[in-house]
């Protein structure tokens, strides 16, 4: 696969408190993204009914989906019971490797981002696609309650913060600098 250069880096992060709009803001956000593939690590199962779409459960399932495009919506809770943050890794793994094999746009999104990553630990492959994404067409949309949770890595790729109301000093300290 021809890296490609010119793609411009789109990397939004939604944060604030419970109940404050993140959701509805991301799902509008990622309805109007023109991406071939639309990846989302669903740990909560919320998205796929969402979305109206069937969720994959399992890495067989993910490959098929993968094969026709479109929406990819996986639930690690068949392959990781339990281990949210296991499968989150197994699925950056599995949309940075195949990004680098195919061209086209591709959205690769997460919700509760601190249930999964620290700030001082994330996924190799995460922050591969976090960092070089750009090189093969990877878009990054997150959504974090704790802001302050996230590796700086992640934080200083983000090109696009909205921020809904937030109370905890350590996420307010994160939005100030």
């Amino acid at each position: 696969m021809t890296q490609k250069f010119d793609h411009p880096a789109k990397k939004v992060l939604v944060t604030g408190s419970g109940g404050t709009g993140k959701t509805t803001l991301m799902e509008r956000l990622i309805r109007q993204h023109r991406a071939q593939w639309k990846f989302i690590f669903d740990h909560q199962g919320e998205f796929a009914g969402r979305f109206k779409i069937p969720a994959v459960r399992n890495a067989g399932e993910l490959e098929e989906k993968t094969l026709r495009k479109g929406w990819v919506c996986y639930d690690p809770v068949q392959d990781f019971p339990g281990r949210a943050p296991e499968g989150f890794e197994f699925f950056c793994q599995y949309v940075f490797g195949m990004a680098q094999v195919t061209g086209g746009r591709k959205l690769f999104f997460c919700d509760e981002m601190q249930m999964l990553t620290a700030n001082r630990v994330a996924p190799d492959d995460f922050l591969a696609c976090v960092e070089t994404g750009r090189r093969y067409q990877i878009d990054i949309f997150l959504i974090s309650s704790a802001p302050n949770a996230l590796h700086n890595r992640v934080l200083n790729g983000m090109t696009e913060v909205f921020t809904f109301n937030q109370s905890s000093d350590p996420s307010l300290k994160y939005l100030e600098g």
